[in-house]
C-alpha cells in the first residue's frame, strides 16, 4: 500500500465512517428493537457500498489490482450472504384449517374443552418450513360471523397461550311493547376473536390449535337482535329453544407478526378453512 494514500484525509474518513457505522449496524441489529431491524440493514448495506470505495484507496492503482479485486469480491460475498440469509431470508409461516363435525359427547374433555353437542371443531396448524425459528408469534385469531365457546393448543409446545377478546354487554329486555323492563351488564361468554401468543415455533415444527365453534340459532338471533355499541336488545321468547347450533365456518382471519433472527415479519390474511 502506498502510505501517501494511506494517510489521506479520504481513507481516514471512510476508515472511520466504515468502523463506527459497522457497529451502529451492529448495535441496531442484536440489541435494539425489531422495528429498527431495517433501519440496521440499511446502514450496513450502505457501510458496505462505502467499503467498494474505501478498498479502491486502500490499494495503489495498477499496482495492487490482485489484493483490491480480491477484497472486493469478499464485500460483494458478505453483502450476497446477509441478504440471503438474514435481510430476506424466506421465512413464511405456512397456516392451515380444517374444520371437522365435532360430533364428540357432550361433557367430553377435548384438548381442554369441555364439549358440547353443538360444537363444531376447527383446527388450525402453524407450520415452520424453515431451518430458522420462529419467535415471539403474535396474532389474532377470528372466525368472522360464528362464535368460539373454547381455545386450547393440541401440541405440546411451552409458551403458547390462548386469551379471548371477551367484553361486556349491556341487555336491554324488552316486555314485548317496545320498552326495557329490565337492564343489565354482562360478559359475553362467546366471542369472534382470541389472541395468540407463542413464544417459539422451532425449525420444521408445527402448532396446533383447536377451537369449538357454534352459531346462535334462528330463534335466538330474533329474540336478541342486532349487537350494536355493545348493546342489545332482547325479546322474550317462550322456552325452551336452543340458544347454539354447530356451525363450521368457510374461513379464519388471521392478523399478526413473528420473528426471524430479530427480522419482523407479518401475518395478514384470510385463510381457507377445510371442512374434513
Amino acid at each position: 500500500m502506498a502510505k501517501a494514500e494511506d494517510t489521506s484525509p479520504i481513507v481516514l474518513f471512510l476508515r472511520f465512517w466504515n468502523g463506527t457505522g459497522l457497529l451502529a449496524a451492529l448495535a441496531l441489529y442484536f440489541f435494539a428493537i425489531p422495528e429498527l431491524f431495517w433501519l440496521g440493514t440499511g446502514l450496513f448495506y450502505l457501510v458496505l457500498l462505502t467499503s467498494f470505495i474505501q478498498i479502491r484507496y486502500e490499494f495503489r492503482w495498477g499496482k495492487e489490482t490482485v489484493q483490491r479485486r480480491v477484497a472486493w469480491l469478499a464485500v460483494l460475498l458478505v453483502a450476497l450472504i446477509f441478504s440471503y440469509e438474514v435481510a430476506f431470508y424466506p421465512a413464511n409461516l405456512q397456516i392451515t384449517a380444517n374444520s371437522f363435525e365435532g360430533l364428540y359427547p357432550s361433557g367430553t374433555d377435548v384438548y381442554g374443552i369441555t364439549w358440547d353437542e353443538d360444537m363444531s371443531d376447527l383446527r388450525l396448524d402453524l407450520y415452520n418450513s424453515t431451518d430458522r425459528n420462529f419467535e415471539k408469534v403474535v396474532m389474532t385469531v377470528e372466525v368472522p360471523k360464528l362464535f368460539i365457546h373454547g381455545q386450547h393448543q393440541v401440541t405440546k409446545f411451552p409458551g403458547v397461550d390462548l386469551q379471548p377478546k371477551t367484553h361486556e354487554l349491556h341487555i336491554k329486555h324488552d316486555n314485548g311493547n317496545g320498552k326495557p323492563s329490565k337492564e343489565e351488564n354482562k360478559s359475553v361468554e362467546n366471542y369472534t376473536t382470541v389472541s395468540v401468543s407463542i413464544e417459539k415455533i422451532p425449525k420444521h415444527s408445527t402448532v396446533g390449535l383447536i377451537f369449538a365453534i357454534t352459531d346462535r340459532s334462528s330463534i335466538a338471533k330474533k329474540a336478541m337482535g342486532e349487537e350494536k355499541n355493545d348493546t342489545v336488545y332482547v325479546v322474550p321468547k317462550a322456552p325452551p329453544y336452543r340458544y347454539n347450533v354447530r356451525a363450521r365456518p368457510d374461513t379464519v382471519f388471521i392478523q399478526g407478526s413473528y420473528l426471524v433472527l430479530n427480522r419482523p415479519h407479518e401475518v395478514n390474511e384470510f385463510v381457507k378453512v377445510h371442512q374434513e
